[in-house]
């Protein structure tokens, strides 16, 4: 029951909503060839996406963007006033059937690329590239579950979670102050944190897979590196409510806030524990300090952001991306060494300057 009044909402509307677009892109997709021609030139796209991996990444990217579309189209649906009973009625069902729903949702919205991306595996298994088959796959079930999971999260954000009064002296008690906020992730998000740590891992996997022939050329590190890091978006947003809902009294303590920042950055390092050790155990030269940093720094640098925007989700996502795009193409032009100190300074100046004035 609960799928089919989420499917009349969010699926009939998006589409409706993006009937245009929906249109434009089947004209471009058909259009572009002789009718007779339609079937061997989608082949051959799929042949393309099978073979090559830097066709699969660029193909990838833009799937993600598809992704990230129906995900700020749920967000923002969510909290029209007219489907505001959904907090009264959806979130009193089962966990497990509220994630089942939204990802029916999710696979509805997102059935176009789905459908090409089986066909498109099929293809790859055809002529033999089962690691591409594969990883398209991989991809898009996890990008599905993930967005599944955080939708969950968000439809269920304002509910009030039972015994949950004196949370920040019990987390405090006992506990250096910089391991609070990794041990609240581990305490109530035991799901997100498995959820981000194999996205994590499969961002690292895939990429030197795809790219194991210039494994060696530290930008495939470090783009790996910023997809990684930038998959604890998630964490970090619930981390920073945290501090302001529950852990407020932190501002009180007589620390500096150099002393605080670092307190963030070790916070993360904590949190970020098994990507560092993969990057100890996979490199050992001059790259590995600026792999390191950089891997560090993409958190601290969305922690400090939110001091900027506050907790708009959909700005929060879209600044995300931004910075994602922004230092992709700072990788791509070998400006690494360039980009890890300037994250990390401005980071500390947006630190410096609101961490007080944040309301």
């Amino acid at each position: 029951m609960l799928s089919n009044i989420l499917l009349k909402i969010f699926s009939g509307g998006f589409y409706r909503q993006h009937a245009g677009l929906f249109f434009f892109t089947f004209l471009v997709l058909v259009g572009a060839v002789e009718p007779s021609q339609l079937i061997s030139y989608h082949y051959s796209l799929m042949l393309g996406i099978a073979s090559s991996k830097v066709f699969l990444a660029s193909v990838c990217v833009i799937w993600l963007l598809y992704y990230t579309k129906v995900f700020f189209y749920l967000l923002k649906e969510i909290d029209q006033p007219e489907n505001a009973f959904l907090f009264f009625s959806a979130t009193k069902f089962k966990t497990s059937l509220q994630i089942k729903g939204w990802l029916i949702v999710t696979f509805v919205n997102s059935l176009p690329i789905i459908l090409y991306s089986i066909v498109t595996a099929i293809v790859a298994i055809k002529i033999g590239y089962y690691g591409n088959a594969l990883l398209v796959l991989l991809f898009n079930a996890t990008c599905s579950v993930a967005l599944s999971f955080f939708i969950f999260r968000y439809s269920n954000r304002f509910i009030v979670i039972k015994n949950r009064f004196s949370l920040a002296f019990t987390l405090f008690k006992n506990k250096p102050i910089y391991t609070i906020s990794p041990f609240y992730i581990l305490n109530d998000f035991k799901a997100a944190y498995l959820i981000t740590k194999g996205l994590s891992y499969l961002f690292i996997v895939g990429l030197f897979i795809l790219f194991k022939n210039d494994a060696t050329d530290i930008r495939v590190a470090a783009i790996a590196i910023l997809a990684s890091g930038t998959s604890h978006a998630f964490l970090v947003l619930e981390i920073r409510k945290f501090e302001e809902v529950y852990f407020k009294l932190l501002r009180n303590l007589p620390y500096s806030l150099l002393s605080r920042f670092t307190f963030v950055v070790i916070a993360y390092t904590v949190l970020l524990l098994p990507e560092l050790i993969w990057l100890l155990v996979r490199f050992n030269s001059f790259d590995l300090v600026s792999l390191l940093f950089f891997l560090i720094s993409i958190p601290v640098l969305f922690h400090c952001l939110l001091f900027v925007i506050g907790f708009n989700v959909e700005l929060y996502l879209k600044s995300v991306f931004g910075i994602f795009i922004a230092l992709f193409l700072l990788i791509m032009f070998k400006l690494l060494y360039l980009t890890v100190p300037v994250i990390l300074i401005a980071s500390f100046v947006v630190f410096n300057i609101k961490y007080y004035k944040f309301q």
